[in-house]
């Protein structure tokens, strides 16, 4: 897994609008039933692994999940697009 560098820390999802706070936050915080615990689970330890403490202070961000969750024989290529680079 790639270093945490690359991740968006929470300070700076709070510069954005604070969407953590109702997107990943409150998944981290919700309580899934045993149908759907081994579906999101996948993800959910993807996060924990950038948020070594029980504080949510970083997310990887979709292209570093997506990269993640492949298996040893398949390929991606993901970015993810920055409006404020793609003006310049």
């Amino acid at each position: 897994m790639p270093a945490p560098a690359a991740t968006i820390s929470e300070s700076e999802q709070a510069r954005r609008g604070g969407a953590w706070l109702t997107g990943i936050a409150r998944i981290m915080q919700s309580r899934f039933s045993e149908t759907t615990l081994p579906l999101v689970k996948p993800y959910l330890d993807i996060v924990r692994a950038f948020n070594p403490h029980p504080a949510l202070t970083a997310y990887p961000g979709s292209p570093l999940i997506a990269r993640a969750l492949l298996r040893p024989q398949d390929r991606l290529t993901a970015c993810e697009p920055n409006r404020t680079r793609a003006k310049t």
